[in-house]
């Protein structure tokens, strides 16, 4: 099995840059909104209670880390 590690040098807020093979429609989502979007592909109608309480400090790290948008 031959296993790739890579480090990050640099990274820098704002869009992704053209260098990435990403659609230009992607979609942003808080952490919570992601783990739920998940859960339904998953046929889970909602996450486990359980979960409620760390998916609210993802997105609280979220939203103070996020940059503001223009």
């Amino acid at each position: 099995m031959e296993m790739v590690e890579r480090q990050v040098i640099t990274v820098t807020a704002g869009e992704p840059s053209g260098g990435f093979d990403i659609p230009n429609d992607y979609e942003e989502l808080p952490p919570s909104q992601l783990r739920l979007r998940i859960a339904g592909y998953l046929g889970m109608p909602d996450c486990p209670a359980c979960m409620k309480d760390s998916m609210a400090r993802a997105d609280e790290s979220y939203y103070r880390l996020r940059p503001a948008r223009k």
